[in-house]
């Protein structure tokens, strides 16, 4: 009986209270499969920082979203509480699925980009065993308990309405809030990592503090004095560095006035490339390259921007921004790009992406601050693989194309997508290798055989016609792919095929092909930033801006430094301690100088 009265005294209360710890509680379980290497398994982990200050962080954002209850009436009051739980609820599933395709939680830059975008590349929604997991249950289990108490408090009429001051309490609560949310970084964890924002915030508060990051970083940065002095010195390390290292293949200006013909191939890893399976090769036209070919393996450093940001390193040497994209929020940002380098030089340059309906942004700048002449996304063709059209047609328009400039120097650059996340099964009967009880990663494998396949037959078209005589390829794999998608389940394929690796060390390859080249494996630990400086060294072009140096990468084949920063932070290989004081500045080098149209002011 006593029970009973206490329940219905406050009832109010509990039914708030509930709510609170309810999405406390979700948080803790979104952030903990967030923080899991593949997001299906629970990482008991609260991210960095103080627990207590983070707790604090949450309550205080509860708080200011329930005192805008106290601005309804009545029923209204209870109402809306309940729909900002479902809110969030709905938020934090958002926030799964997106975390477990495409890593980390969305940005409010992800829903305008994807504004015009197509169902093309989407299929992969269409088979849950991408994006969900059995414990996902658990943001929904409560549900209908919750409904149930609503629906039960109105009825038997339990909810209590007390007269409170509404606009002090919220402006308290927001002002507590600010308060909080201004505590060092480190303490409270609202780093760049979005993970660690949604362990602070809540999901729902991530989203509104990303809404407002999202319209500060696309303002105009100033460039400072001291960000010019950190550029400076970062400069004349490289410098330094490669006048006193050693070219031992006599490599500088090898490749000069050969046409340039580079392959992008969607998610390669270089566990693809010189290894088989069952007997196998996974890559032979590849391989065949090898033989006249430089081979680099290079750290993936991609940031917001995937794919776009290999162009983006891959053309410029510029590390891309630390929490925007590049293309989408600076399209006029200029860059001195190796298409620009090249039509000083005579080329013709074209550009050539599979990508048809992509939201990278590369329709606003491939012509314009990337320097391209022409730059082509409708290709035809009806054949598709994972949603997008299959790279035998974009590499047979793409002959077809290259054969109208063969009779002058020409630079192109051709985007491939056939081999993109979620590695489905096969679904055009193009999987060669016998590999179905390997699941996800067992279909990488086969989408890089195909790939592989695709460029062999192109390749034979280049040699048949002569273009290949006095013509290049550099083929690259834009960034991670089983790796960085999905770890837990390359990881533990690697414990059968240990070529596959391990997921805190994977590479893409970085290949140079050319008939005059001798087959050699460079060794030095680098990133894809280092690619086109290592490129302009070998083509001898001198990209000289102002007079001085502009890349934020290093020649590969000059070099006595053993290093690549990962997106993260993180360093590969070794550095002494003012080296690295000085190189791991480059991404937010590069950031400032990219939000300040540095390089407009030539």
């Amino acid at each position: 009986m006593k029970l009973k009265q206490f329940l219905a005294k406050n009832y109010s209360i509990i039914f708030v209270c509930l709510i609170a710890l309810l999405i406390l509680i979700k948080n803790a379980l979104l952030v903990g499969f967030m923080h899991h290497s593949d997001h299906f398994g629970y990482h008991l982990f609260y991210g960095e920082g103080f627990i207590g200050l983070k707790l604090i962080l949450e309550l205080m954002f509860l708080a200011f979203i329930f005192s805008i209850s106290l601005f309804f009436k009545k029923k209204g009051r209870y109402i809306y509480i309940f729909i900002m739980y479902m809110v969030i609820m709905i938020l934090n599933v958002v926030d799964m699925v997106y975390c477990r395709c495409f890593q980390g939680a969305p940005g409010i830059f992800w829903i305008f980009m994807n504004r015009d975008r197509s169902t093309e590349g989407n299929s992969y929604f269409l088979d849950p065993s991408i994006y969900a997991s059995w414990l996902d249950i658990l943001f929904f289990i409560d549900i209908p308990f919750i409904i149930f108490m609503l629906i039960f408090g109105f009825k038997k009429d339990l909810f209590k309405y007390p007269k409170l001051n509404s606009p002090l309490l919220c402006t308290m609560s927001f002002l507590v809030l600010i308060a909080f949310s201004t505590i060092n970084p480190k303490k409270t964890c609202a780093s760049t990592n979005t993970e660690n924002k949604v362990a602070a915030y809540t999901s729902l508060g991530y989203h509104i503090i990303d809404f407002k990051d999202s319209i500060e970083v696309g303002n105009k940065a100033k460039i400072t004095d001291s960000v010019l002095n950190d550029f400076k010195s970062y400069q004349n390390l490289l410098i330094e560095d490669e006048l006193s290292a050693k070219d031992n293949l006599n490599a500088s200006g090898v490749l000069k006035d050969s046409n340039l013909i580079f392959i992008q191939m969607e998610a390669i890893e270089s566990l693809c490339i010189g290894n088989t399976i069952n007997g196998k090769e996974i890559t032979p036209n590849l391989n065949k390259l090898l033989d006249n070919s430089y081979r680099f393996d290079l750290y993936d450093q991609i940031k917001n921007g995937s794919s776009s940001d290999c162009d983006l390193m891959m053309m410029t040497s510029q590390f891309p921004m630390n929490k925007a994209i590049n293309f989408n929020y600076f399209p006029k940002s200029e860059y001195h790009s190796l298409a620009e380098e090249l039509k000083l030089n005579g080329y013709n340059t074209l550009y050539i992406n599979g990508s048809n309906h992509s939201e990278w942004g590369y329709r606003d700048v491939e012509t314009t601050t990337m320097g391209f002449d022409k730059d082509i996304y409708d290709i035809p063709g009806d054949k598709k693989v994972v949603g997008y059209i299959a790279d035998e047609c974009v590499l047979d328009f793409a002959y077809d194309e290259i054969e109208k400039l063969k009779d002058s120097k020409f630079y192109t650059h051709i985007v491939l997508v056939s081999s993109h996340f979620p590695y489905p099964k096969d679904e055009n009967n193009i999987y060669e290798l016998g590999l179905k009880n390997m699941g996800a990663v067992g279909n990488y494998i086969e989408l890089a055989h195909y790939v592989d396949k695709c460029i062999g037959e192109f390749v034979n078209k280049l040699e048949e016609s002569g273009i290949l005589d006095n013509s290049t390829l550099v083929i690259t794999g834009d960034h991670g792919g089983i790796h960085r998608f999905m770890p837990n389940r390359a990881n533990k394929q690697a414990k059968k095929y240990p070529f596959i690796g391990n997921s805190d060390d994977y590479t893409v390859p970085y290949i140079v092909y050319n008939k005059k080249l001798d087959k050699q494996k460079i060794n030095v630990i680098g990133g894809q930033i280092d690619a086109l400086p290592t490129l302009a060294y070998m083509y001898d072009l001198k990209f000289n801006y102002k007079e001085g140096r502009i890349f934020m990468g290093r020649n590969l084949l000059k070099t006595n430094l053993n290093y690549a920063y990962l997106n993260n932070g993180k360093l590969k290989g070794t550095l002494t301690k003012e080296e690295k004081k000085i190189l791991s500045k480059g991404y937010d080098i590069s950031d400032i100088l990219i939000r300040g149209y540095y390089y407009n002011e030539d």
